[in-house]
């Protein structure tokens, strides 16, 4: 992943509200928050592109980006959403040159962290769908936990309930 030259703009109102929702209750920053997104983008291999407001300056700074620990996890993040994405329209070699092959080997209109916005724009989104009818803290923090425990147990198919199968009739 490239270093951050710059801060990562978070465009549209919907950033906005959460960020001054959720910083400080559930995240401490911008970056945890847009972190959890592009996971839940990628998760569900969808993006959404946000358009600017005017006089809006919401980001993640560059110096959070540039963390080390947090670098790493969005390196990981950008190889499998690169891997993966039905999103792209590139070849195996290419995508496993975009996604492990070195900095000067790579396509330099490529933007990695407008890529992974993407994501995290549709995650948020999903967030808003989950939890945007709370305005109890709590409630909101259940609801979002709720969410997060079902998709990490269940993933992203719908109706997919392992509790109701049962599994005696299977053989051995």
């Amino acid at each position: 992943m490239r270093e951050a030259k710059s801060d990562v703009a978070l465009k549209g109102q919907l950033w906005i509200d959460y960020i001054e929702k959720l910083r400080g209750k559930i995240f401490e920053n911008q970056w945890q928050l847009y972190a959890l997104c592009i996971s839940i983008g990628i998760m569900y291999d969808e993006q959404v592109e946000f358009e600017q407001l005017e006089n809006q300056n919401t980001s993640v700074p560059r110096l959070m980006l540039n963390r080390m620990e947090n670098r790493n996890l969005l390196d990981y993040m950008l190889q499998t959403a690169v891997l993966t994405t039905k999103n792209l329209e590139l070849d195996e070699k290419t995508r496993l040159v975009l996604a492990f092959g070195d900095e000067k080997d790579k396509d330099p209109n490529f933007n990695e962290y407008s890529f992974l916005t993407k994501f995290a724009n549709y995650g948020l989104k999903v967030i808003d769908d989950e939890i945007g009818g709370y305005t109890n803290d709590i409630e909101m923090m259940e609801a979002l936990m709720t969410f997060l425990n079902d998709k990490f147990e269940n993933g992203v198919q719908p109706g997919l309930d392992l509790n109701s199968i049962d599994f005696s009739q299977l053989e051995e």
